[in-house]
């Protein structure tokens, strides 16, 4: 949301720079829920599953500028990386209604099958958080 109403306004500084530090803060508070939930999800594997994230992170860091930049490199204007960064938002929130749906069909599946939605060790115990 952010990324588009930079695009929509980028002539105007006024709009810019709050803008710009939005988008900042934004970023920064988006990590922490995600690492929660990826860890909320891992159970045993928590060291392999927690660095595969944090890989995914640093991948996204670097590629998400990368990607940005193939509009300006092809003449398009500034705004054209803002609407990339509005199609990288839009994945997003494509990912976590995939999540949404994927973990709900889990919890429903889970009474009928015998089966928690509750990490479990190999002894079959609760697995604390």
């Amino acid at each position: 949301m952010v990324s588009v109403v930079f695009a929509l306004t980028a002539t105007r500084l006024s709009a810019v720079v709050p803008l710009t530090i939005l988008l900042g803060v934004a970023s920064y508070l988006t990590n922490p829920p995600v690492s929660a939930r990826v860890y909320s999800l891992l159970g045993e594997t928590r060291t392999l599953g927690g660095a595969a994230q944090i890989a995914a992170i640093n991948v996204g860091i670097a590629l998400a500028p990368v990607v940005s930049g193939l509009p300006l490199d092809h003449g398009y204007g500034l705004t054209a990386a803002a609407w990339v960064n509005a199609a990288f938002a839009v994945a997003a929130v494509g990912t976590t209604l995939l999540d949404r749906h994927l973990t709900g069909r889990h919890r429903a599946a889970a009474p009928g099958t015998g089966h928690t939605a509750e990490a479990t060790s190999r002894s079959g115990a609760p697995v604390s958080g």
